[in-house]
């Protein structure tokens, strides 16, 4: 990686979402709505973990294990509100992807 790409990749993260981390991982898909984009907080926790973010990392973590906890297939719904419960307002399918993104956040901080 080129050092002025990691600077603005620190910046944005540092800037618009680290702040957007709630205490239990959860990200509001926007400020004003109450639901999240699963798949893509958990894309976030892997990305803060590669950048050194491993605090922010763990409480995404913390916040698709109760995602997952909510589905008996132990799958990750696609979207869901701050408690980790299914949100329908779009659709209500298990998401693989995010299920698959949230087993490399698993893996890549199996010693944290």
């Amino acid at each position: 990686y080129e050092a002025n790409k990691l600077d603005k990749v620190n910046s944005i993260l540092k800037e618009k979402v680290i702040p957007r981390i709630q205490q239990n991982g959860y990200i509001p898909y926007k400020e004003n709505l109450e639901y999240a984009y699963v798949s893509g907080i958990i894309q976030l926790g892997i990305i803060l973990f590669k950048m050194g973010y491993t605090i922010e990392a763990k409480k995404i973590r913390s916040f698709g294990r109760l995602v997952q906890e909510k589905h008996e297939s132990g799958g990750l719904f696609q979207y869901s509100d701050c408690n980790g419960n299914l949100d329908n307002h779009i659709h209500c399918e298990i998401n693989s992807w995010g299920t698959k993104y949230f087993c490399q956040l698993e893996r890549l901080m199996e010693h944290q």
